[in-house]
C-alpha cells in the first residue's frame, strides 16, 4: 500500500494477485486521506462492486490533445515546432477513441505519413515521422499518467532507421570566406555567426538574446528561456566582445539581434541560407554552426563537463552526440597506438 503526492495532486497504488492498481485521489488534501481513499476503493474491490477499467480510455483522442496543447504551450519552448505536427495528428486519430489507438493504427498512419510528399517534393524523412510518432507518445502518456488510459500502445512502435546527417567540419578559411560574405543586406549577419560559433548557443536562443541578458563588464551572457529549462552562463570570448559593443552602441531595441530598419527581432536568419550557397555548402543547416562549434571544443581539448554546461546538455551523453572526431585527432590516437612502448 502506498499513497504518494505528485504535482499537488495525491493517488494512491496497490497489487492484488499480481494485479497492479494506480488511482488518483483528487478529493485527498493528505496522505492519509489518500490512505482512507485506498482502503474504501481496494474494498470496494474485492467485493466487486466496481469495474476499475469501466470508463478508462473512453476519452477522445482531441480532447487529450487539448490537454497537452495546454501543458505545452506554457512549458516548452518547441512547441511551435510542434503544432503541425499535432495537426497530422488530428487530422488522423481526430476523435477516436484512447482504446481504439492500437500499435497497429499507429504502424497504419506511420506508413502513410512516409508516403506524404513535401513542399520541396520530396518524401518525409523518417526522423519527421519519427518525431511525430514521439509527439504522440507523449500525448498519449499524459493519459496513462491521467488515468485515461491503461498503457501506452507507442511503446511496442520501433523507431524507423534514420538516416545519417552530413557532417560537417568548417575550417577557419571556410569561415573567414563566410563573413567576407556578410556585406550590404547580408551585413547584420555577420555579428550573428559570430555569436554563434563563439557560443554554440541555439538559433532561438540567439534570436531571444536581449541586451539585459548580455553583461560587458563581468563579461558573460546568461541565456534564458532555454531547451531545458534551466538559465546558463556563457562567458564572452575576445573575438565575439566588438561584436557585442558595437551591437550595444547601436541598440534600437531591448533585443540583441534586430533589423535595423523596423527595430524588430528576426523571424529567421534566412540570409545564412544565401550564404551557405554562395560558399557551394549543400545541406548545412544554421544549427549546425552549433555542431561545429562543439567539436571545436572537443578537438582543442576541452573537457567534456566544461562543453556539457556551455551546450546546456543535461547529461554528458548528449554532448557526445555533438561532439563529432576530427580525422586529425583520429590520426593522433591511432599513432599514439603504434608508438605504445609496454612498460612491463
Amino acid at each position: 500500500m502506498v499513497a504518494y503526492c505528485k504535482n499537488g495532486r495525491w493517488y494512491f497504488r496497490f497489487q492484488i494477485k499480481g494485479k497492479r492498481h494506480h488511482q488518483a485521489c483528487p478529493e485527498a488534501v493528505t496522505k492519509r486521506d489518500a490512505e482512507k481513499l485506498e482502503a474504501v476503493y481496494k474494498a470496494a474491490l474485492l467485493q466487486n462492486k466496481i469495474n476499475p477499467t469501466e470508463n478508462i480510455g473512453t476519452t477522445p483522442f482531441n480532447e487529450l490533445v487539448e490537454k497537452y496543447r495546454h501543458f505545452a504551450q506554457f512549458s516548452k519552448l518547441s512547441y511551435k515546432k510542434e503544432i503541425s505536427r499535432i495537426n497530422h495528428l488530428l487530422n488522423f486519430f481526430g476523435s477516436m477513441r484512447l482504446t481504439e489507438i492500437t500499435p497497429i493504427l499507429i504502424e497504419k498512419y506511420r506508413a502513410e505519413r512516409k508516403q506524404y510528399i513535401t513542399p520541396r517534393g520530396k518524401l518525409l524523412s523518417n526522423i519527421s515521422v519519427n518525431r511525430e510518432i514521439s509527439l504522440l507518445s507523449k500525448i498519449l502518456g499524459i493519459g496513462v499518467e491521467s488515468d485515461l488510459l491503461l498503457s501506452n500502445p507507442c511503446r511496442k512502435i520501433k523507431k524507423l532507421r534514420e538516416e545519417t546527417r552530413k557532417e560537417f567540419i568548417l575550417t577557419p578559411e571556410q569561415e573567414e570566406k563566410m563573413l567576407n560574405l556578410c556585406t550590404g543586406k547580408l551585413e547584420y549577419m555577420k555579428a550573428v555567426i559570430v555569436f554563434a560559433l563563439n557560443t554554440a548557443c541555439r538559433k532561438a536562443e540567439i534570436q531571444n538574446l536581449k541586451f539585459e541578458n548580455v553583461n560587458l563588464e563581468a563579461g558573460y551572457i546568461t541565456i534564458t528561456k532555454t531547451k531545458s529549462g534551466h538559465d546558463r552562463k556563457i562567458p564572452i570570448s575576445s573575438k565575439l566582445r566588438p561584436y557585442l559593443i558595437k551591437l550595444y552602441l547601436q541598440r534600437k531595441s531591448e533585443y540583441v539581434f534586430v533589423n535595423q530598419q523596423t527595430g524588430r527581432p528576426y523571424n529567421g536568419f534566412t540570409g545564412f541560407q544565401v550564404i551557405r550557397d554562395k560558399l557551394e555548402l549543400k545541406g548545412l543547416r544554421f544549427h549546425d554552426l552549433r555542431h561545429i562549434a562543439s567539436t571545436r571544443l572537443v578537438s582543442s581539448g576541452i573537457d567534456l563537463i566544461v562543453v556539457q554546461n556551455l551546450l546546456g546538455h543535461s547529461t554528458v551523453t548528449m554532448t557526445m552526440r555533438y561532439a563529432h572526431p576530427v580525422e586529425a585527432r583520429k590520426l593522433d590516437a591511432v599513432e599514439a597506438l603504434a608508438n605504445f612502448k609496454s612498460v612491463i
